[in-house]
């Protein structure tokens, strides 16, 4: 560990994508970083980059909760910051997804950060710290596709305000705050384009232009962009913002799709 970092910050998904930008701006910032996810490699990629602590854990899972929550207590470092970033998505409209799909991806995106957050939140409330979770604009959007996973994030932006409320009680206050992005280029966003690519007959960087036709900005933020965000909220300079709602989408929330119809003429790409 490196001797000059003297707090520390916990990454649910750490290993890749946001997760993976976030701790790279928190160490070049001084902190020490436990991160986890369920790829051991893509943990130990970024332990011998940056010298971070790691652990395999599913935030799914009751005792892996517990496992992070007693690796914070054995770091003796003191708790500034907690990143819930894991998440999952399973595709299927809300009127057909299996029950046994609903519950996989509540448990990843809901359930296990919300206990997470619980558990490491006596830890946050010795000296003050901030909390942000990961939601999406799929949360207030309503993603036909994605059914399961815009009511998991409905409910993370509404588990970010309270907390907001609850954690910023007591000597040391807790901010909360939640930040949600619209398409970024990560590896849960590749998996979609690859499959429009195929179904459209068209490029994987055209099926990112097709699918942002309608942001202002016309295209995907990077992992980097977000976590600029997220770790501005995790900073001294963030400290009267608590129980905010943060979009990083480029204006993707913006869109009106009554322009859809019009599409052939706003963008010649589109089929």
């Amino acid at each position: 560990m490196d001797n000059q970092r003297t707090t520390l910050v916990v990454v649910t998904g750490g290993g890749s994508g946001v997760g993976a930008a976030v701790t790279r701006q928190l160490v070049a910032l001084g902190h020490q970083v436990l991160i986890t996810g369920r790829r051991a490699e893509r943990l130990e990629a970024m332990v011998a980059e940056l010298g971070v602590l790691s652990l395999v854990a599913d935030v799914s899972r009751s005792d892996d909760n517990a496992r992070v929550v007693a690796a914070v207590e054995a770091s003796g470092l003191p708790l500034v910051g907690l990143v819930n970033n894991a998440a999952f998505g399973e595709g299927g409209d809300l009127s057909q997804v299996s029950r046994e799909a609903f519950d996989r991806v509540m448990a990843t995106n809901v359930a296990g950060p919300v206990e997470l957050t619980q558990g490491l939140l006596p830890f946050l409330r010795r000296q003050g710290g901030s909390i942000v979770m990961i939601g999406s604009v799929a949360g207030d959007r309503s993603p036909g596709p994605m059914g399961a996973y815009a009511v998991s994030k409905a409910a993370i932006i509404q588990a970010s305000h309270l907390f907001a409320v609850l954690a910023g009680l007591g000597e040391h206050p807790v901010r909360c705050n939640v930040v949600n992005p619209g398409w970024i280029k990560t590896d849960m966003a590749e998996e979609s384009m690859v499959a429009l690519a195929r179904a459209r007959g068209i490029t994987v960087d055209e099926a990112y232009q097709l699918a942002t036709t309608f942001v202002p900005l016309q295209r995907a933020s990077t992992a980097d962009e977000v976590a600029d965000v997220v770790t501005w909220l995790l900073s001294d300079q963030s400290r009267m913002v608590n129980g905010a709602s943060i979009a990083v989408d480029g204006g993707h929330r913006l869109g009106d799709p009554g322009l859809i119809p019009f599409a052939y003429d706003l963008r010649p790409l589109v089929p």
